[in-house]
């Protein structure tokens, strides 16, 4: 499945929440089983205009149905990725991160 990226600058951006509770996009790439989540450009696009949270969850519950459990959108922010940068997000408690590849130090 090719999904749909915001590339600027040689960089793709990446949808992360912040804030503690439920992540956005570990939520909802576990409940849709895609990656769409990570990279939505309408809502990187709302974001990138400053758009206050009610407005980033109206979009969400539009583009993923509003019986999805929308996780944090008030603390969603773009993170800009080298493209090419392999990466997975991670979470504790809500508020997500990005692992790089080149990171990750693996012992046998």
């Amino acid at each position: 499945m090719n999904v749909p990226k915001v590339i600027k600058d040689g960089k793709v951006a990446v949808l992360v929440s912040r804030g503690f509770g439920i992540g956005f996009s570990t939520s909802m790439c576990e409940k849709l089983n895609q990656e769409k989540s990570l990279f939505d450009p309408t809502l990187v696009s709302l974001i990138e205009q400053g758009a206050d949270s009610k407005k980033l969850l109206t979009a969400a519950q539009l583009i993923y149905g509003e019986d999805e459990s929308i996780g944090d959108v008030d603390s969603l922010a773009v993170v800009w990725v080298p493209e090419g940068t392999k990466f997975l997000i991670a979470e504790y408690d809500g508020a997500e991160f990005l692992i790089f590849e080149d990171d990750l130090k693996f012992t046998a």
